[in-house]
């Protein structure tokens, strides 16, 4: 599992996940496989920042 999180100070939010299968699952179809590395840049490269600041007193 290759997950993605959000962190502040002391706090991390799970954001997203993709799960990671071994090659030898993907023999009859290798072009489909992608290892960890290739997932963790899908998550990065799919993270949208967030747009609304909110201030709490």
């Amino acid at each position: 599992m290759v997950t993605s999180h959000y962190t502040i100070n002391d706090y991390s939010i799970p954001l997203n996940f993709k799960q990671y299968q071994r090659k030898k699952v993907f023999k009859n179809n290798p072009k489909k496989f992608r290892d960890k590395q290739q997932l963790a840049i899908e998550l990065i490269n799919e993270f949208t920042p967030a747009t609304i600041i909110l201030i709490f007193y």
